[in-house]
């Protein structure tokens, strides 16, 4: 219907704009659809990101614990090989024949005291013209170590101090006699003889002839208790001499050939008087 007062041309014009917008209505509708959609699409992957990031941290986090746990278990269980390891490498101590050892350890110590305590090695005097007794003392101890090292060496097999494992026990003994060597050749010193001059002994040897007896007398009871204990260990094979044609059966020999060496040291300390060894007249107590 014509509105009244309206020329056709006019008309015309008027109802354009309406068609226009029937027209640009779906566009805008579907222009506006599809920028929701983007929006949404483009929250929904930022949500989705932040979602997988979090669970990917996550299941990081979880992983990092596991393998930290798994490092510690296996430190652990790395720690208690090498903890049993190292006691499968210390052998183990047989308390049987301890006192064996603990002899030796202690005639070892004494023969070493008795040298250093003793004034007779400071003596010029010759032995029936032949050696001075400095010498004769200083190699006399040499020869009395060495011999308690060779028994201790023999006894090893019959009466190992370690179960199962005498590579140490050699490495110990062997130990022992290079300290005693080492301290000895320390204490040595050159003769000292009575020709007027004023002389003071040294602080560390002992004056009187009881107390260098009681030393020697010690060192002496630890060989005869060694023996005793040796012989009441194997009555049938008395110091493991037998059979004698076997050599590593007469390490028993050299603890004997010690306990002569020792009772000559004994009665030289029992007949002991400045006099007899030329020493000076300030060393009498």
């Amino acid at each position: 219907m014509n509105q009244p007062g309206l020329l056709p041309a006019q008309i015309t014009q008027f109802n354009q704009p309406s068609k226009n917008k029937a027209k640009n209505d779906p566009a805008n509708k579907a222009k506006n659809d599809s920028a929701n959609k983007a929006k949404n699409d483009s929250a929904n992957k930022a949500k989705n990101d932040s979602a997988n990031k979090a669970k990917n941290n996550e299941a990081k986090k979880n992983n990092d614990n596991s393998n930290k746990s798994s490092n510690n278990s296996n430190k652990s269980s790395n720690n208690l090989n090498n903890l049993n390891n190292l006691e499968n490498f210390i052998p183990e101590l047989d308390k049987r024949y301890l006192p064996f050892w603990i002899l030796i350890l202690l005639a070892n110590v004494f023969i070493i005291w008795n040298y250093i305590i003793t004034p007779i090695r400071f003596s010029e005097e010759k032995v029936e013209g032949v050696v001075t007794y400095n010498d004769l003392y200083y190699y006399l101890h040499l020869i009395l170590l060495i011999l308690v090292f060779l028994y201790a060496y023999g006894l090893r097999e019959r009466f190992s101090l370690l179960i199962g494992d005498s590579t140490m026990i050699i490495g110990g003994l062997a130990s022992i006699l290079v300290l005693g060597i080492f301290a000895i050749n320390i204490a040595s010193q050159p003769p000292v003889k009575e020709d007027g001059e004023f002389k003071t002994a040294p602080k560390i040897i002992y004056k009187t002839k009881t107390k260098q007896s009681i030393i020697v007398a010690i060192l002496l009871c630890l060989l005869l208790a060694i023996i005793g204990y040796d012989i009441y260990k194997r009555r049938n094979n008395p110091l493991g001499l037998l059979p004698y044609k076997n050599l590593k059966n007469l390490y028993g020999i050299a603890l004997l050939l010690s306990v002569c060496i020792v009772c000559y040291l004994l009665f030289n300390s029992a007949r002991y008087n400045i006099s007899k060894y030329n020493l000076p007249k300030m060393w009498r107590n």
